[in-house]
C-alpha cells in the first residue's frame, strides 16, 4: 500500500520557522505516531519542531535513532526566517538541537553522524562547505503490531531552507522494501558514529576527510526499493552505478511518455564511467522515437549551477529534439521523481553525474589549511534512496503534481 503527499509553496520567498515543508512535516508526524521504533536518515537535522516531536516519542518509550551529517556540513549563511527578528543560519538551528541532546540527563534521541566526505577533483575544504555523502531522507518505523512503514521524501525538512515543491511517499506491507530498509539502516549504524565517538574521532583526525568506512557490504537488490551508499555493492558492483542502470532500464521501457522532475538534470558524460551512459544521453536515444513525449522539469538553469558547463551541454542537446520539452522554476523545484508511462520511481537523488558516480579506491584531494592533501583509498559515492512503483493511482497523483508545477514553470530558452 502506498500513500503520497505533495507540497507546493504559496510564497517562495519565505523561509519558514517550521522548516521548508510544514505540510509534509505535519503528515510525517501523523504517520509516525504510535511507532515502537523509528530509524531516520535526514541529510539535515535542524528542525526543532521535528526534533521536539521525536523527543516526545522517546519519552513515551519509542526508540528513536536519527542519522545526519556533522555540523560542519550545515550552512552558516544567515537568512530571514519567519518567526525570528534576527537572521538565522541552518547551522545555528542544528547546534541548538545537538546541544540539547548532549546536555540532557534523561532519555534522548539517539543522534548519530555519518562523516563520510567525497570529492572528484581538488576542492577547498572549509567549514559549511564540506561535501558529505549522506543525502537520503528516509525513515523506517516499526509498530507494536509488527507492521512497518517505509518513508522517503525529497524534502530536507530544514529550518532556514528555501521553500520548495516537495513530495513524500509512504510504503506499507511491502516485505521486500521493508527488508531493504532494515538492511540499509543496519549498515548505516555500523558506519556511523555516536556523538561521543565522533568527538573522539574529530579530536584525533581534525578533519572529516580522514574518516574511513567501518564495513562494506555486498548484497542483492530485492524488490522495488534500493539504496546507494559508499559501503553498498550490488552483486560486486558499486551501488550508484547499479542505480543508474536500474533507472536506465526503467526509462527504456517507455512507450508513450517520460516526465522527469528533479532539482538538477545534468547527468551527461558521467564521471569516470566509460562503460555507462548518462541519463541525458539515454534520453537522446529514446527521443529518436518521436511518439514518446519527454518533459524535463528542473529548478535551475546552467548559469545557476556549479556544474554549469555540463548542465548547459545537456540542455542544449535536449533542446534540439522535437519531442522534448524543458522547463525550469527557480527556486521552487526540489522534487525528485521520474514518471514512465504508468509507473514512477521516487528518489532522494537528483539526475546528476555526482549522484550516480562511483569510485571505490579513489585518491581524494582536498585543500586543507591552504595545503593540498591527498587522502588515499576513499570511496566516492552518495547515500540515496529509490523506490520503483507500478501503481496507476500513485502514478496519477505524481502526474497531477508534475503538471501543476509544469503550468507555473518557465520554458527553457
Amino acid at each position: 500500500m502506498y500513500r503520497a503527499y505533495f507540497e507546493v509553496p504559496s510564497d517562495t520567498r519565505v523561509k519558514h520557522e517550521k522548516g521548508s515543508s510544514p505540510y509534509l512535516l505535519k503528515k510525517l508526524m501523523v504517520e509516525l505516531q504510535g511507532a515502537e521504533s523509528i530509524q531516520a536518515s535526514f541529510f539535515l537535522y535542524n528542525n526543532r519542531f521535528l526534533h521536539d516531536f521525536l523527543q516526545k516519542q522517546v519519552l513515551k518509550g519509542t526508540q528513536v535513532t536519527v542519522y545526519t551529517i556533522p555540523l560542519d556540513g550545515y550552512s552558516e549563511v544567515e537568512v530571514s526566517v519567519s518567526g525570528y527578528r534576527e537572521k538565522k543560519s541552518k547551522r545555528q538551528f542544528a547546534e541548538k538541537i545537538f546541544q540539547s541532546i548532549t546536555q540532557s540527563d534523561g532519555p534522548v534521541v539517539d543522534l548519530r553522524l555519518f562523516p563520510h566526505t567525497y570529492v572528484w577533483s581538488e576542492t577547498q575544504y572549509n567549514r559549511g562547505t564540506y561535501t558529505y555523502s549522506l543525502h537520503a531522507k528516509c525513515v523506517l518505523a516499526t509498530f507494536k503490531d509488527g507492521k512497518h512503514k517505509c518513508i522517503l521524501t525529497s524534502s530536507n525538512l530544514a529550518c532556514a531552507d528555501q521553500s520548495h515543491s516537495e513530495n513524500m511517499l509512504v510504503i506499507e506491507g511491502d516485505q521486500e522494501s521493508i527488508h531493504s530498509y532494515m538492511q540499509f539502516f543496519r549498515h548505516l549504524r555500523e558506519n556511523s558514529l555516536s556523538l561521543d565517538d565522533y568527538k573522539d574521532f574529530k579530536d584525533a583526525a581534525q578533519h572529516d576527510a580522514y574518516y574511513k568506512l567501518q564495513k562494506k557490504t555486498n548484497t542483492q537488490i530485492t524488490g522495488n526499493a534500493m539504496f546507494t551508499a559508499p559501503w553498498f555493492f550490488y552483486n560486486s558492483e558499486g551501488s550508484p552505478k547499479v542505480a543508474r542502470t536500474c533507472i536506465s532500464k526503467f526509462i527504456k521501457r517507455a512507450q508513450s511518455r517520460i516526465y522527469i522532475c528533479t532539482q538538477h538534470v545534468n547527468d551527461y558524460n558521467p564521471f569516470g564511467t566509460e562503460d555507462h551512459k548518462g541519463i541525458v544521453e539515454l534520453l537522446i536515444e529514446i527521443a529518436k522515437n518521436q511518439e514518446i513525449e519527454i518533459k524535463v522539469l528542473k529548478q535551475t538553469t546552467s548559469e545557476q549551477q556549479k556544474q554549469g558547463n555540463r548542465a548547459a551541454k545537456a540542455a542544449n542537446i535536449l533542446r534540439g529534439l522535437p519531442n522534448v520539452e524543458q522547463k525550469f522554476w527557480h527556486p521552487v523545484i526540489h522534487d525528485k521523481f521520474i514518471i514512465v508511462d504508468n509507473s514512477v520511481v521516487v528518489m532522494t537523488a537528483n539526475v546528476t553525474p555526482t549522484q550516480f558516480a562511483w569510485d571505490e579506491d579513489r585518491d581524494m584531494v582536498y585543500v586543507i589549511d591552504n595545503e593540498s592533501v591527498t587522502i588515499p583509498h576513499s570511496c566516492f559515492a552518495e547515500v540515496n534512496a529509490f523506490q520503483f512503483i507500478t501503481d496507476d493511482e500513485i502514478t496519477a497523483q505524481y502526474e497531477q503534481h508534475f503538471l501543476q508545477l509544469w503550468k507555473s514553470a518557465t520554458n527553457l530558452a
